[in-house]
């Protein structure tokens, strides 16, 4: 008989559920289930049927405002392991939710573009000419940079912090390795180097409770069954060639593609040319 384990949070849990499901031995001792802490703009909310809350051995919970709303329904012996959201403003320091974004569902159910960012949509309030906003953008950081080492005490601050609600903490390993392995694609949205170090994290938490979960083989589930983006590959947003400086990152590449929602891939000056052409055509749009 399959043993259930629940996997609830945002999009992140849901890549771990993912990966969880790749696996041969999870595949083969488990059913993982994922419940989404979110409404999705297309599919709202999911559920889970009271006879699978009351089948669950395990439960990997996310911390979020919006606490697992089954739990009154979970067996006694039940284990809940909470982990962090992972995310990491440190990278891109000035994003925020594009306002000149808007979902089209099916084929673009969060919007084309909706990572903003404030320097560009600040130009675009200005009514600065499209073809001037990402020269400054990309050239202009001595007249709009910030104090980047004090953004780095703030955020290690916001990590820390946030871990000490979880059972599992990651701060440590996004702190100590963001400057040698790229470990976000976007703000939110990590790789499969910092999705799997948290879910090798949830087993061991997990595993003196449910031993089967040792026998799991991320390394080779991730290899060989995902491409090299991983689940939350889908897009990924420019970092500043500044703050990629200023950090030392030693994995970026400045001529690096970057994949957009829709499957387009742009170059960095190609991203935030075809962000300010969406924007400004759905600002027009709202104010006609």
């Amino acid at each position: 008989m399959l043993k259930t384990l629940i996997v609830y949070g945002n999009c992140q849990a849901e890549a771990v559920a993912t990966i969880l499901r790749e696996d041969p031995v999870a595949e083969e001792r488990f059913r993982v289930l994922y419940l989404r802490s979110f409404d999705h703009p297309s599919d709202g909310r999911d559920e889970l049927r009271p006879e699978d809350v009351a089948d669950c051995g395990v439960l990997w919970e996310q911390h979020d405002p919006r606490p697992f709303p089954y739990r009154d329904l979970l067996p006694a012996g039940c284990l809940t392991v909470k982990f962090p959201a992972i995310d990491f403003n440190l990278l891109w320091p000035y994003n925020c939710p594009n306002p000149y974004d808007e979902p089209e569902p099916p084929a673009f159910p969060f919007g084309h573009f909706p990572y903003g960012d404030r320097i560009v949509i600040e130009s675009i309030d200005k009514q600065t000419q499209p073809e001037k906003i990402v020269g400054y953008y990309l050239s202009g950081w001595a007249q709009y940079g910030m104090d980047l080492d004090r953004l780095f005490q703030i955020e290690s601050s916001r990590l820390v912090a946030r871990d000490a609600h979880c059972d599992v903490k990651i701060s440590d390993f996004v702190l100590g390795r963001f400057r040698d392995e790229r470990l976000f694609w976007t703000a939110n949205h990590p790789t499969s180097a910092l999705l799997r170090e948290l879910i090798h994290r949830l087993v061991h938490a997990s595993a003196s409770h449910e031993p089967l979960l040792d026998l799991l083989d991320l390394e080779a589930t991730i290899a060989h069954r995902f491409f090299p983006e991983g689940p939350l590959g889908i897009v990924s947003v420019p970092i500043h060639p500044n703050v990629a400086e200023h950090f030392g990152l030693e994995w970026y590449d400045a001529d690096e593609p970057h994949r957009g929602f829709g499957g387009v891939a742009y170059s960095s000056s190609e991203y935030f040319k075809a962000m300010v052409r969406h924007s400004i055509e759905v600002k027009r749009r709202r104010e006609s």
